[in-house]
């Protein structure tokens, strides 16, 4: 136990470093600053049009149809499904667009689930994370009480990798009071007072259309296989599939296989202009230092996607959600994200550091993609909060992530992907 405690502290240790080199998913049609496209100079009007918005702004893509929901629970209306992120910025604004997709339509009948509400998403959390200085406290996603912003204490979004301004909104423009958070204490924390600013108080403002902007529509097609509501039939391990680019289709291009066409009246494409004043800063320093962004999609308690992604957003697809045990627990966890921001702006090095690296050498543990495995005896693996989860002559990680690897005496942090 004090081997794995030795581990855990410098686990904890390794997440200051992480700060600095965060992870970045590049597999399949995942990608964070592809190009390195930062977002670019130009006029945007806010107005529900996607219009202005070009290929080139693209600062970070995901694929189409890979959230929890669609391996489990597939059934639910309120579809979240981020593809892609986009930035550009004029003398006075910061403006942000993201897509979000819904191709329940290319299997579902009208009326089911997915196509409640003509496919809209609901009056549900979208966030969107900022770090506009890096040497700034990072917020944590908590509030000072130590629940989450929104989630309560059992479930919510925290951040391992620096954020310093959270925005928060109903994917219903115009549904509640949309505000800004910023740390209110050493730590981290925030609060409905004076870390919270209502957008109608700082300039900020979004609005949604129907349809599709991107050049591509990569879905991936994998499903899973249910006995009954709550008997998995199929390998956990398919969801790792989503990594897999042979296993997506471009529904621009045409049909899938045993699919219908995507009507893209069903996604939804969401534009945001935030004033420089209410960041702090100006059209100079965006250029010069570069801020970073990410979106977090929710169900109203938990992320279930992410652009850029990351992979606590399906490290529990398979668990139960605690109000409906036919639907996913990524819907009620807790999610820490720890994969780099997209640059906006200018490249920082923060977001751009790539994969990095974590050192078994010298312990006796191999790895080999999500496996880890022991030169004799047994390997433990533990997540990285200390929870067991396998022992035996090699064992395999649910999902790519930062793991702990105990054999013979020794320990490692271990990066499965």
């Amino acid at each position: 136990m004090k081997i794995l405690f030795a581990a855990l502290a410098a686990l904890t240790a390794a997440g200051a470093a992480a700060r600095t080199a965060p992870l970045v998913e590049t597999r399949a049609y995942y990608s964070t600053n592809p190009s390195d496209a930062v977002g670019k100079y130009a006029a945007v009007s806010v107005d529900g049009e996607f219009a202005d918005w070009t290929d080139d702004m693209i600062v970070a893509t995901c694929g189409a149809n890979d959230m929890c929901t669609a391996f489990h629970g597939s059934h639910e209306n309120c579809v979240v499904d981020l593809y892609a992120v986009y930035a550009a910025w004029d003398d006075d604004n910061l403006y942000l667009a993201w897509q979000m997709c819904n191709s329940g339509d290319t299997w579902a009948r009208p009326g089911d689930g997915p196509l409640t509400d003509y496919g809209r998403v609901g009056d549900v959390p979208i966030i969107v994370a900022l770090s506009i200085d890096p040497a700034s406290t990072g917020m944590t996603g908590l509030l000072t009480n130590g629940d989450h912003i929104w989630g309560g204490k059992q479930s919510g979004v925290q951040f391992d990798v620096h954020a310093d301004r959270l925005l928060f909104m109903s994917a219903k423009a115009g549904q509640g009071t949309p505000a800004m958070f910023s740390a209110v204490d050493e730590a981290g924390n925030t609060d409905y007072g004076a870390g919270c600013k209502p957008f109608s108080t700082i300039g900020v403002t979004y609005k949604m259309k129907e349809g599709f902007a991107p050049s591509h529509y990569w879905r991936q097609r994998t499903y899973a296989e249910w006995a009954d509501a709550t008997t998995l039939i199929s390998d956990p391990s398919i969801v790792n599939n989503i990594y897999d680019a042979a296993n997506y289709d471009d529904l621009l291009a045409g049909p899938a296989e045993g699919l219908k066409p995507h009507d893209t009246k069903y996604d939804s494409f969401f534009e945001m202009k935030i004033p420089f004043a209410a960041l702090g800063i100006d059209r100079a320093a965006l250029e010069r230092k570069g801020i970073g962004v990410r979106v977090v999609g929710t169900r109203g308690e938990s992320g279930i996607d992410c652009c850029p992604f990351d992979p606590s957003m399906v490290d529990e697809v398979f668990g139960e959600y605690a109000k409906d045990n036919s639907t996913s627990h990524e819907k009620d966890d807790i999610d820490h994200i720890t994969y780099a921001m997209a640059s906006v702006g200018c490249k920082r090095a923060a977001d751009t550091a790539g994969l990095a690296a974590v050192e078994a050498a010298g312990t006796g543990i191999a790895v080999d993609g999500l496996t880890v495995s022991a030169a004799s005896g047994e390997v433990t693996l533990y997540n990285a909060h200390g929870m067991h989860l396998a022992s035996g002559a090699s064992v395999t990680a649910p999902a790519a992530g930062v793991y702990i690897a105990v054999s013979g005496g020794r320990s490692a942090k271990v990066l499965l992907r």
